[in-house]
């Protein structure tokens, strides 16, 4: 059998699709099965499919060094038809052992293609990827590793489209963003903090077509404001991003009414800090701080710095330093003790924060094939009541980009929400309206048991997250 020869698309300048353009660099410990480990002299070919086509590397003869093949050979393919949110196939990327005249399966890689689109949609400029993949023998057994190969993967847009992206971007401007205020009372300000390596578009929906806080949240919560905080371009590690973000709360008023904080990946990270900071400081950026959500948040840690690039070595030991990030858990739970309404006698879902993890791996390009921050690494130990848990089916970037308003994630989220906003209405109709002296509760637990009749904050669908054990 000989391997057809390579074609490639059409060029960029002449296109009218979007493309995705694949770079084979260079393969490492390439391994093959047993009954053909000692040929010498291998000839090896890639074969390359998206959805149905097909594209084939030169072929490498007589290699002496079969562990270390290089190609460095590009890749090109169109995406048919202008409407890029549809279903995008997968990339397939088989490498093949020619001796005798005869080809040989020996390993390969499958590659996600739609997020790095819709990542190039986002930003409407070309988005590349690039990193080392693993090769997996999956048509004998999915867990034998059989190498790498250095991969770098690109969508471009087609002419015209870098001037039309398909949703409004935030800026990065690293400080806070005001995305929605009521036009009457404000109950509450929910504040969202992303995490390493990103901005605001952490928070857009699994689809990247809007932003799910100002387009759902809004709906379910319309008396409460949405703020996002950046920092995409600070380098300031986390104490620094803390001590910047908690002088711009005080100067910009949050914390003057009840707010909730929200943190992905490091974001939650920063919160912490924020918390303990704020707490040595008895400000009411730290008193008037009703609930917490942390989304793939390490207490420890973890894989989190195979995500950060090289050049930012400060950034990826601050992440594999145990010392400080126990150090940071520790008085982290300490100020919860300490809170107001962090004490055991505390219904669970005030300030107690809820923790979501995932559980799967990052399988989108140029990212490590990892889950980033392990249910290990992310369980917390909190004060009093043990604080609410959801694992989702997501990965680490996905915990953060719910699929619609009735899924299990985001449910999961406002339900968590309208506890806080629940427990805030019943403590402010209680400062209102005391129960007699004559008859007073045994307990603080019995008086938030008080039957009263106040409004409630409801949501579109009543779910709840169960507490762990």
């Amino acid at each position: 059998m000989s391997a057809p020869s390579r074609g490639l698309s059409k060029s960029y300048s002449e296109s009218k699709n979007w493309k995705i353009s694949l770079t084979v660099i260079e393969g490492r410990d390439v391994a093959f099965p047993s009954e053909r480990r000692k040929k010498d002299n291998r000839s090896l070919w890639l074969k390359i499919a998206f959805e149905d086509r097909e594209l084939n590397s030169n072929i490498l003869n007589d290699l002496k060094d079969v562990g270390k093949p290089h190609w460095n050979e590009t890749f090109d393919f169109e995406i048919e038809g202008q409407d890029t949110e549809e279903d995008i196939g997968d990339l397939f990327i088989d490498l093949y052992d020619r001796s005798n005249g005869e080809d040989h399966f020996v390993a390969g890689i499958k590659m996600a293609c739609k997020h790095i689109i819709l990542d190039s949609q986002l930003s409407s400029k070309s988005v590349a990827k690039e990193g080392w993949y693993p090769l997996i023998n999956y048509h004998e057994d999915k867990d034998r590793k059989c190498g790498d190969l250095h991969l770098r993967l690109a969508a471009i847009p087609p002419t015209g489209a870098l001037t039309t992206p398909i949703m409004k971007i935030k800026p990065a401007i690293n400080g806070i963003v005001n995305v929605y205020t009521p036009p009457g009372r404000c109950d509450m300000d929910f504040v969202f903090i992303h995490g390493i390596n990103s901005n605001s578009q952490t928070w857009v929906n699994e689809d990247h077509t809007f932003y799910w806080p100002e387009e759902w949240l809004i709906q379910d919560f319309p008396s409460c404001r949405i703020l996002f905080v950046d920092h995409a371009t600070l380098t300031d590690g986390i104490d620094g991003l803390a001590d910047r973000f908690l002088k711009q709360f005080i100067s910009d008023g949050i914390g003057k009414k009840p707010y909730v904080l929200i943190g992905h990946s490091y974001g939650g990270l920063i919160i912490k800090k924020i918390v303990n900071e704020s707490c040595r400081m008895e400000s009411g950026v730290y008193t008037n701080l009703w609930g917490m959500i942390f989304l793939g948040t390490p207490r420890k840690a973890s894989n989190l710095d195979l995500l950060v690039p090289d050049e930012k070595q400060k950034l990826k030991i601050e992440l594999k330093d145990e010392d400080y990030l126990s150090k940071l858990d520790r008085d982290f739970r300490r100020a919860v003790r300490k809170h107001p309404r962090g004490g055991e006698e505390q219904p669970v879902g005030v300030v107690a924060p809820l923790i979501c993890m995932e559980s799967e791996e990052i399988t989108r390009p140029g990212l490590p094939r990892i889950v980033a921050v392990p249910t290990s690494c992310a369980k917390p130990k909190v004060p009093g009541h043990h604080p609410p848990l959801a694992i989702f089916d997501a990965d680490h970037i996905g915990l953060s980009r719910p699929s619609d308003r009735f899924c299990k994630m985001y449910q999961t989220f406002i339900g968590h929400l309208r506890n806080v906003l629940n427990a805030y209405a019943r403590t402010w109709h209680h400062q209102m309206h005391p129960p007699p002296m004559e008859a007073p509760p045994t307990d603080a637990s019995e008086y938030w048991k008080t039957p009263i009749n106040v409004p409630t904050f409801k949501s579109s669908v009543n779910f709840q997250v169960e507490s762990s054990s």
